[in-house]
C-alpha cells in the first residue's frame, strides 16, 4: 500500500469514526459538537502527517547511495 493510500485510509476511517462517536453521544446524555469532530479529524491529520515524515525520511536513509557518473 503506498504511503498517500494509508493516509487517506487512516483519514477516513477516523473521520467515519467520529461522526459514528458524535452521533452515539447523545443516548448518553452528551451534545454531539461539530467541533469535538474537526479536532479528531485535525489530530488524525497531525499524525499522519508526522508519521509520513519519519517514514520517508527512514526509507531515504535505508536508500542505497548512488554511484557519481565517471565523465570521459
Amino acid at each position: 500500500v503506498s504511503i498517500k493510500r494509508a493516509a487517506l485510509m487512516v483519514l477516513f476511517l477516523t473521520a467515519s469514526f467520529g461522526v459514528f462517536d458524535e452521533i452515539l453521544q447523545a443516548p448518553v446524555g452528551r451534545t454531539p459538537e461539530l467541533m469535538d469532530w474537526i479536532a479528531d479529524v485535525s489530530a488524525a491529520l497531525v499524525a499522519v502527517t508526522c508519521f509520513t515524515i519519519v517514514r520517508l525520511a527512514i526509507r531515504k536513509r535505508d536508500e542505497p547511495p548512488v554511484a557519481p557518473v565517471q565523465g570521459d
